[in-house]
């Protein structure tokens, strides 16, 4: 109920996204949204939403989704078309430019995730967050910022080297791990290795 942010950093193969499997593995499929990011440079903004948002789309009934979504729809259709194949009647979005358009768009996808959460607890990861697009990191700030109880919790894994060289992120993340919580993984020490190899 507090903070609904966890970031889950270290090094390159440590175990960041095998540690995140391992928490969400006793929940249900549809309960746990995942979304990665990818390190090549055509990947367009907000990626890792699209494809958690688009996945959950997907697999949901008509009248389920359009519920959840109330008045987002034409909004969270716009990140995730998708959502007009299952909602043909979706309206157009607003047309609204600039600050005034991603202010709404943020609004409107944490109001989303927010309603979807109420009937059941949702995870939604968002893997390599060091190689996000901005729009995609302000997004994520947006969201753990919003005020409500909602049972929802996002876990963010990155490489805490590549972030610390990445020009945008450092400011972001310091917002997240204020907001949220921030694990650090770290190799073992000799002694831990000794027992790990004796268990």
């Amino acid at each position: 109920g507090h903070g609904p942010c966890v970031l889950v950093g270290g090094e390159p193969g440590i175990g960041k996204t095998r540690l995140v499997e391992e928490l969400v593995a006793p929940l249900s499929r549809g309960r746990v949204l995942w979304g990665r990011c990818r390190e090549s440079q055509g990947a367009p903004a907000y990626w890792p939403w699209r494809q958690a948002l688009r996945a959950y789309a997907a697999g949901r009934a008509r009248h389920a989704l359009q519920a959840e979504l109330a008045g987002a729809a034409a909004d969270v259709a716009r990140l995730v078309p998708e959502i007009g194949a299952v909602l043909p009647d979706v309206p157009p979005p607003p047309a609204l430019e600039g600050e005034q358009a991603r202010f709404h768009l943020f609004d409107a996808v944490t109001g989303f995730l927010h309603r979807t959460s109420a009937r059941e607890p949702l995870v939604v990861v968002l893997d390599d967050l060091h190689w996000a697009d901005s729009e995609s990191l302000l997004l994520l700030r947006f969201l753990c910022d919003a005020p409500g109880e909602a049972p929802l919790l996002v876990v963010g894994t990155y490489r805490e080297v590549v972030m610390r060289q990445a020009a945008c992120v450092p400011p972001i993340l310091a917002d997240l791990a204020r907001l949220g919580r921030r694990l650090s993984l770290g190799g073992l020490s000799e002694l831990e290795v000794a027992g790990f190899v004796r268990d």
